[in-house]
């Protein structure tokens, strides 16, 4: 049993081997993983092609994005700048904000729920959170190459970029001139600058 699911099949490593608790364990997992992934799919479907009715209901909406935060680029205008439905999409998955309305882009808490889930949303976000120094030092501590999307003036922040290139030392190229000249000759995590390899020892989490 797999939380109250029955493991249908096992990936065992000799034909005839019993299955042991490890894999077991695996099948478990990858059964949870299709079950959701089904879901999402299912439920990105149902959207799709939800009528104009269920589009613009709200708790169908809300139930919706609570399980797969995308699926609100189906939902119709007025959902979409729904504050509290628009917060839920990000708080799942943060590449809704490019779904959210454009008014909704500049509302600093899911800005921040956003690129807390993941740090390139920081893209769809409005010019000026863009120039807001917390919602951008968020994403770079997630993942330093979102530094790409901040504000002229924060990629010359040098706080901020060296937070960046110590997450990711790729992100070193979206600084500004002087600061990515200045850091090329003078600190050591910059020496060792990619073109989209993770450096330091860190991980690609954004």
């Amino acid at each position: 049993m797999c939380g109250g699911r029955t493991a249908v099949n096992y990936c065992l490593p000799n034909p005839g081997d019993p299955p042991t608790r490890a894999s077991t364990r695996k099948m478990c997992h990858i059964g949870l993983l299709d079950t959701l992934i089904g879901r999402t799919s299912s439920l990105t479907s149902d959207m799709a092609n939800a009528s104009e009715t269920q589009l613009n209901d709200r708790a169908y909406v809300l139930a919706a994005v609570q399980n797969s935060g995308v699926v609100l680029r189906h939902a119709s205008e007025a959902m979409r700048a729904d504050p509290d439905v628009a917060l839920a999409a990000v708080r799942q998955n943060g590449r809704a904000l490019e779904f959210v309305s454009e008014n909704l882009r500049n509302d600093r808490k899911i800005v921040l729920a956003a690129v807390g889930r993941w740090a390139i949303a920081l893209e769809f976000a409005s010019p000026a959170l863009r120039d807001d120094r917390d919602v951008v030092l968020r994403a770079v501590r997630k993942w330093g190459v979102a530094l790409k999307h901040a504000s002229a003036r924060l990629r010359s922040d040098r706080e901020l970029v060296l937070t960046a290139v110590k997450r990711n030392s790729a992100a070193l190229k979206y600084a500004s001139d002087a600061l990515r000249a200045e850091l090329e000759t003078g600190h050591p995590s910059a020496r060792q600058l990619g073109t989209g390899a993770v450096a330091l020892g860190q991980d690609d989490d954004r």
